[in-house]
């Protein structure tokens, strides 16, 4: 068993307010000091799936029901991967919490125990830029969630229309074996969709979040390790105990290589935890694109659908950008560990020094970022990949 994370103990300006309100942030505590699951994070997996299930299930039958065009099945697959996904983030948080709750101790200000007290000030520095740049990121997630949760309530756009041929507003687009275009069934679809998109949404961004927080904290690490790589002068012996330079150099390398190992385990860590659901994002974002190229090039161009089209798009493209920038943060905070390397004055003050660094410079040479699909790297490079891949195979389709 752990200790749990207090707040004091977080990085300076990190908020998990969010975290907190939703009961996650106990549910990671918990488990760290007891090794057991909280009633509420059962709680919040169970509704997750069991809530939004029969939608799923009805949309998937509905096309083998209905008359199906190509608008039509835009908002079915629209409506049912957000909660597909919502399926795949809170079943891996509620599977993984152990390794989930390990790598939540990142956003810790005092996670490495190689920085000397004297370059704690420009330490800190750096880590309150990093929190600001988490707390940033978060407030995007739930902001262009919000924008488009809200346009879909507010202005339903939707003629729902049953087998009897009763028309009605909907928020969400899908079929129900039920006549839910007529009181009282037309109320209570709308209701259960209102609550359905409502509470998903939020949860979508708040398991954003989660996986988002971490990584940036992990950058955070890796920048500040570069910092006091970078750092080291000859005349540091004079702030340790021993006056033996090569004794006190000899510590604080060793110091410095458990960190970086620390570093590389946790990153690994969340390389594997991260891979379904990186690859799902992204997996949904390609789709979701090549269906709207498609809507536009054969659907009717309704001003409606194209406004709650490109509110959903807003979300999703937010999801895809906060992940792809965030793996290119660290990819970069990892690499910047071999130039601090060089920037040591250690460097050609001792050759053994030297000797250890060059091998740490050895492992900069891999860049680290999240993956998909267990091998290829997702960097902000992707995104440009993903716009070509997505032009070419509506272009294929269209023919």
């Amino acid at each position: 068993m752990r200790p749990p994370i207090e707040e004091s103990q977080l990085l300076e300006g990190m908020s998990v307010v969010l975290l907190k309100t939703t009961g996650l942030w106990n549910a990671i505590n918990t488990y760290l000091t007891t090794g057991r699951r909280t009633i509420g994070l059962n709680i919040l997996t169970a509704y997750s799936i069991f809530y939004a299930l029969p939608y799923v299930l009805f949309q998937m039958i509905s096309m083998f029901v209905i008359r199906v065009n190509v608008e039509k099945l835009t908002f079915l697959f629209l409506n049912s991967f957000p909660c597909i996904q919502v399926f795949l983030k809170v079943s891996v948080f509620w599977y993984r919490i152990e390794e989930q709750s390990d790598i939540f101790t990142l956003l810790k200000q005092n996670f490495l125990t190689c920085i000397p007290s004297h370059k704690m000030m420009k330490a800190n520095e750096i880590y309150r830029r990093w929190a600001r740049l988490s707390n940033i990121a978060c407030v995007m997630a739930f902001a262009s969630m919000i924008l488009c949760m809200s346009s879909w309530i507010l202005v339903p756009g939707i003629d729902g229309v049953d087998d009897t041929g009763a028309v009605s507003k909907k928020i969400l687009g899908g079929w129900y074996p039920f006549a839910f275009s007529r009181p009282p069934w037309n109320e209570i679809v709308f209701y259960y969709e209102m609550v359905l998109m409502s509470t998903h949404g939020s949860l979508i961004s708040l398991f954003e979040c989660v996986m988002i927080q971490p990584l940036l904290c992990l950058c955070a690490h890796f920048t500040v390790l570069g910092y006091h790589i970078s750092t080291l002068k000859a005349e540091d012996v004079a702030y340790s105990k021993t006056k033996n330079p090569s004794k006190y150099m000899n510590s604080e390398l060793r110091a410095i290589l458990l960190d970086y190992e620390m570093l590389l385990r946790y990153t690994a860590v969340m390389q594997d935890i991260l891979n379904l659901l990186v690859t799902a994002i992204l997996g949904t974002g390609i789709v979701i694109l090549i269906i709207g190229v498609l809507q536009f090039k054969f659907g009717t161009l309704d001003p409606m659908f194209v406004f709650h089209f490109l509110t959903f798009l807003s979300y999703q493209a937010t999801e895809v950008f906060l992940i792809c920038t965030s793996s290119s943060a660290l990819q970069t905070a990892s690499s910047d560990i071999c130039f601090a390397i060089y920037s040591s004055d250690w460097y050609l003050a001792d050759r053994e020094y030297a000797r250890t660094a060059q091998m740490i410079m050895v492992r900069t040479f891999k860049p680290l970022t999240l993956t998909a699909i267990k091998m290829y790297p997702v960097s902000v490079e992707i995104l440009v990949g993903l716009f070509q891949f997505t032009y070419t195979a509506a272009m294929v389709l269209s023919k």
